[in-house]
């Protein structure tokens, strides 16, 4: 004797399983434009491992800065002045009027930093983040560049400019 299953109970799992793949799906989709825009999913242990990750490290000048707004979250634009090179704009999160997760880079200040290559609409060419957040950020003092940063990466606290310069690319 057969007996007959209904086929609406047959494609049951077919049908879980696809509203699964679905929600995984989407959340790799919002991963993966967070992390087009500066995640943290890493930890950085050396500053090599930063410049690894990194499309470009530069030491700049920030030359203006203007508010922006991607997706919905109110951010920063930085201009960067960079020896042999054209302009670079730095997108972060948060601004003057909108606390911000990692410092924010200031007019008129040096810096050292490790950028990643992002797509910000409404400016042309030139578009990066801070790769790591504040991990890549260091503004130059003194001493060297400082880590501007205090987030659980174990990286150095101080670069020397002789450092910096063998980390530029």
């Amino acid at each position: 004797m057969t007996v007959a299953i209904p086929l609406r109970v047959r494609r049951a799992p077919l049908f879980v399983g696809l509203i699964v793949l679905g929600l995984l799906l989407s959340g790799c989709a919002a991963e993966a434009a967070q992390e087009e825009l500066g995640s943290r999913a890493t930890l950085y242990d050396s500053v090599h491992q930063l410049a690894d990750d990194s499309t470009a490290v530069v030491i700049a000048t920030v030359t203006a800065q203007d508010d922006m707004s991607i997706s919905g979250s109110d951010g920063t634009v930085s201009e960067l002045a960079v020896a042999d090179r054209a302009a670079m704009h730095v997108f972060q999160y948060g601004s003057e009027v909108v606390s911000a997760s990692a410092p924010l880079l200031e007019a008129g200040h040096t810096y050292l930093l490790f950028l990643s290559a992002g797509d910000l609409p409404g400016i042309d060419d030139n578009e990066y983040y801070v790769t790591g957040s504040s991990a890549g950020v260091y503004e130059r003092t003194a001493r060297g560049f400082e880590r501007r940063g205090a987030e659980a990466d174990t990286i150095p606290d101080l670069i020397s400019e002789d450092e910096a310069e063998g980390l530029l690319r």
